[in-house]
């Protein structure tokens, strides 16, 4: 019988420790985005407010672009001088399902219908991006122990990882939608794991489910009274809009303002 080249295991979270300046590792081919040395440490508890230090001073939350709880990285706005550390809390992990010999991950973005309907439509329809969803399948060799009922029972949380074959790692939050067990007189006993994504929180900065290899760019704050082109992106309220529609923005803030203003699906898109 084969080994799969991938790791597919999904883990439950115990209660977080609390750790004290921790040590973090710059992010290859970056200056400014960080990520906590040690592996087992770095899903980190969002109803905690972690403090991110520059050669032991705390680094003021205005200075970070985006925390990924889900890597325990930290995105600065600029180099720092010293060594980033961490302090806050992480989540410790065990593994309740492992050995899985096939995965499925889906992503789907919901499609806005935002047509004009008002007099002075131009009679086509338009559509944006609104929230994204994600769900994951797994199948395994059955074996004895029935922990999965528990968690789903209770609608615990749980900790995807999936490694592939590559190395590239996803990471999520998900509770389990189903769980099925079948079997065959020809062929081993199986179980089939269903699991919807669960955003823990409305933490800001907050990434529900994300790949090792997607590192954010360091993108500027959206401004009054800026010239802005198609497929510019900007930071707005701990929020990431793409720029659809050539437009300089207004003064004061009105109309354009991103997830603000009256018509700014007219000219962002939530990314």
């Amino acid at each position: 019988m084969g080994t799969a080249a991938f790791s597919a295991k999904v883990k439950y979270a115990s209660d977080s420790i609390f750790i004290e300046n921790e040590d973090m590792s710059v992010v290859s081919g970056t200056t400014t985005v960080f990520q906590i040395t040690d592996a087992d440490r770095q899903a980190l508890d969002i109803d905690v407010e972690p403090t991110f230090k520059d050669g032991g001073s705390a680094i003021n939350i205005d200075d970070i672009y985006l925390i990924d709880y889900l890597f325990g990285r930290v995105y600065l706005k600029a180099a720092p001088t010293g060594a980033v550390t961490f302090t806050g809390n992480y989540m410790p992990l065990s593994d309740v399902v492992f050995g899985a010999n096939s995965y499925t991950i889906n992503i789907t973005p919901t499609i806005l219908d935002v047509t004009n309907t008002k007099g002075n439509s131009d009679g086509e329809r338009k559509r944006y991006y609104g929230l994204h969803d994600s769900n994951v399948s797994l199948s395994r060799w059955d074996g004895d122990s029935d922990v999965l009922a528990s968690f789903l029972d209770d609608r615990e949380n749980l900790f995807v990882s999936i490694t592939k074959a590559s190395g590239k790692v996803f990471r999520g939050w998900y509770v389990i939608e189903t769980k099925n067990k079948s079997g065959d007189i020809d062929a081993l006993e199986g179980e089939e794991l269903s699991l919807q994504l669960n955003s823990r929180g409305d933490t800001p900065h907050l990434t529900a489910f994300s790949w090792s290899d997607v590192l954010r760019q360091e993108y500027e704050e959206w401004a009054v009274d800026t010239a802005y082109v198609e497929g510019d992106i900007v930071f707005h309220n701990d929020m990431m809009y793409r720029c659809i529609l050539d437009h300089t923005s207004a003064t004061p803030a009105s109309v354009d303002e991103p997830g603000e203003g009256d018509d700014w699906l007219d000219y962002w898109r939530l990314i």
